[in-house]
């Protein structure tokens, strides 16, 4: 099934789809490719109807409406440094919950060469610009991506200390521009039969720079 274009000679103003497709790419640092995706259009067709919608030749009026976001944006300082859009709009938090991961981890002998069990629980304070969420994946956190960081973390190399793995995590979540604060709790749940675990919680705060 091809998807049906509207003839830019006779088009007035912007189909909902098109508008979804500026919205995404105006606030994103993604492709055009990947915002024409996240917009509805069918992968197949994407990259060609990301390029016509850009061209300013089929299709004028998206061009346009672009740099009219670009512009409310800049307006409302969410396009700045991220030390100091952080204000921009209130804070609010995602959470990651019992997050239980094996990880090579520990400073005794027996710990070394094999993976024993960890739970994370993350809370992170994050800022979002002050525009309507409006459904899009692309307008708020994404808590997949710290999931497959922290995947990532666990699973190269062995580390000694759980503070050491909480630390990781908290710097790893504070690269996100939008985040402003990391709460992180790492807990061994093997280490005693009569324990039901072992851990540290830390707390760390997006650094601010004159």
């Amino acid at each position: 099934m091809h998807e049906i274009i509207v003839n830019p000679r006779t088009e007035k103003g912007i189909t909902p789809k098109q508008e979804k497709f500026c919205q995404i790419y105006s606030n994103n640092e993604i492709s055009q490719t990947e915002a024409a995706v996240l917009a509805g259009y069918s992968a197949k067709s994407a990259h060609v109807m990301a390029s016509q919608l850009l061209n300013g030749r089929d299709f004028p009026n998206v061009p346009k409406r672009i740099r009219e976001i670009k512009k409310m944006l800049l307006s409302d300082h969410i396009l700045q440094d991220r030390n100091t859009s952080i204000m921009s709009s209130e804070p609010h938090h995602v959470l990651i919950n019992d997050f239980i991961i094996p990880c090579e981890i520990g400073v005794h002998p027996h710990e070394k060469g094999q993976k024993q069990r960890v739970r994370i629980n993350l809370d992170l304070q994050v800022i979002l610009p002050k525009r309507p969420i409006n459904d899009i994946l692309t307008n708020v956190f994404c808590y997949e991506k710290i999931v497959n960081k922290i995947r990532h973390l666990t699973g190269h190399g062995h580390i000694n200390l759980v503070e050491t793995l909480a630390e990781r995590i908290a710097d790893t979540c504070l690269t996100e521009s939008t985040c402003i604060e990391a709460s992180v709790t790492v807990e061994k749940l093997d280490v005693f039969p009569d324990i039901q675990s072992v851990g540290v919680k830390i707390t760390r705060r997006q650094v601010k720079t004159n």
